[in-house]
């Protein structure tokens, strides 16, 4: 690099290491509550309960990322806090992931000239890392920078084996590895190690009947995905987590809210798929690359935006599953950068050096300039579920934590309240209880564990006038069934939860003086029934 290429890098490196912790610290105290069912199941891995939410029965699998729960667990094994972990190990995978899309594109473009290639890089890879979505969700405690770091190398490995001579057979060892790794990450990642997969078959066309070929794929991703589904299969009786069986289950009924996220997605980065566009059709064919790899990316991206819509509308529609392929647009727009920075070659230092930083602050920008909505959200759930900044849940589980430890909870969110509480939990959304996840809850089956304790959100009232013949909101069923309305009695409200106390039960009135002492008597807007 030219001396003056190396003080424009170093200056963009200071800038976005800047900027990087201004917005990290902005939103730091993120969570989300699903995070806190990940903390759960580690502590109890850890102290040698097993892999169970409730200490003492049997092992399910209520989580979606093994890794994540695996590397949160060995945290606490060793002494290190599992939610400043969380944070820590999330920071790390989002750097990491920085780093590997610097050299991916540096990959891409080729080192015609390795100053403006490097300048490039950086300023995509500052993009990536500056994104005020992905830095919040790497500190929610939730996979999701793992998760954005998995495909990450996915598409590194594959990019890397698309341009390589389509002889070499090892390939299909690496991405095989790597689509295991997506998925055991997050089970939909296997759908990216297939369109990978199957992008190195077009590429390597005359080895697909070669037998060392499928061995090198049986070995790194049939085999060890087929062992480790039989086991789960065995230990858990279902080979994927419950969450996917309930969100099957709502499936048909979130079709039209699942679109609407989609669109939202596509209208905060509309731009930046245009520009992916346009630079697939004027700039990939100059590239010296194989015809297939202009055409990876994109179907990549499509191929996992119809996943979601298609297979995963249940909740899954929310933005942070749609952001770990953001990275694919921010690659498609490489060679794309890569001239226009070229283009400030000849100018005077301070004009080129002037117009590159203009280059990185117009991709910053676009690819936050919506973000006042999810910043209030951001800042919303900060309030609710972090113990360091007061949040209401994380009190409330507190609180909870004072009634009799064998005191056994019915509640919809089983994240904050579950863990600061201790108690036994049962979850009537189907997220971590297998039952409810496969059959739906009931009051039956509510009696069955012998709950004593159930909580409701604040509108249920409102969602109980609602059809409630399916599962999309499981504890209304709970709420109209005449076995409820008979047996339980408003004891309290706090954190925007009803909270309704059995009084068949031997302990309802330790439980209802412990909702005096600590609750408040009528919830917000509206009375007790």
């Amino acid at each position: 690099m030219t001396q003056q290429d190396k003080i424009i890098f170093a200056i963009i490196g200071i800038l976005v290491f800047l900027v990087f912790v201004l917005i990290l610290r902005d939103v730091y105290a993120f969570g989300v509550d699903d995070s806190f069912i990940f903390y759960r199941y580690g502590e109890n891995l850890s102290n040698g309960h097993g892999i169970v939410f409730n200490v003492g029965e049997p092992p399910g699998e209520g989580f979606t990322s093994w890794v994540w729960l695996l590397l949160l667990a060995f945290s606490r094994c060793i002494g290190v806090d599992i939610i400043l972990a969380s944070k820590v190990l999330g920071i790390f995978f989002h750097l990491a992931g920085g780093v590997f899309i610097f050299w991916l594109v540096m990959k891409l473009i080729g080192v015609e000239n390795e100053s403006l290639a490097k300048i490039s890089a950086l300023i995509l890879s500052g993009s990536f890392l500056l994104n005020y979505r992905l830095i919040a969700h790497s500190v929610s405690g939730m996979e999701t920078s793992l998760y954005v770091f998995s495909i990450i190398v996915l598409i590194f490995l594959t990019t890397l084996a698309l341009q390589a001579l389509p002889t070499d057979k090892r390939w299909w060892l690496f991405i095989s590895l790597a689509a295991a790794g997506a998925f055991l990450v997050r089970p939909e990642g296997i759908a990216a190690g297939g369109i990978s997969l199957l992008a190195l078959a077009l590429h390597q066309r005359h080895n697909l009947l070669k037998p060392k070929t499928w061995l090198y794929v049986f070995i790194g991703l049939v085999l060890p995905l087929s062992l480790f589904i039989a086991w789960k299969t065995m230990v858990f009786g279902y080979p994927l987590p419950h969450s996917y069986y309930h969100k099957l289950i709502v499936i048909t009924e979130e079709y039209e809210e699942s679109l609407r996220q989609m669109l939202l997605f596509f209208k905060s980065y509309w731009w930046l798929m245009v520009l992916a566009v346009i630079t697939m059709i004027y700039m990939y064919p100059s590239l010296e690359s194989k015809i297939i790899l202009p055409y990876y990316y994109p179907a990549l991206f499509l191929a996992m935006v119809a996943v979601y819509l298609l297979f995963y509308p249940a909740m899954n529609y929310l933005h942070r599953f749609y952001i770990p392929y953001l990275p694919l647009l921010l690659v498609m727009i490489a060679p794309g950068i890569y001239m226009l920075v070229r283009k400030t070659l000849f100018k005077k230092v301070g004009i080129r050096a002037l117009i590159i930083f203009l280059i990185l602050a117009v991709l910053v920008m676009g690819m936050n300039f919506q973000m006042k909505t999810p910043r209030f959200k951001i800042k919303n759930w900060s309030k609710l579920v972090n113990p360091y900044t007061g949040g209401s849940r994380a009190k409330l589980g507190v609180l909870m934590s004072r009634l009799p430890s064998d005191v056994v909870v019915a509640n919809t969110e089983m994240g904050v309240i579950p863990f600061y509480s201790g108690l036994a939990c049962i979850d009537m959304a189907g997220l971590t209880d297998p039952y409810t996840a496969h059959r739906g809850v009931s009051m039956d089956y509510l009696q069955q564990r012998k709950v004593e304790l159930v909580m409701f959100p604040r509108d249920v009232k409102t969602m109980a006038k609602k059809d409630w013949n399916h599962y999309t909101h499981p504890y209304g069923r709970v709420f109209l069934a005449s076995a409820f309305t008979e047996n339980f009695e408003f004891v309290g409200w706090y954190a925007n939860y009803y909270l309704y106390a059995d009084k068949r039960s031997s302990r309802f009135n330790a439980i209802e003086t412990w909702g005096k002492k600590y609750l408040k008597p009528r919830p917000l807007k509206s009375k007790a029934r």
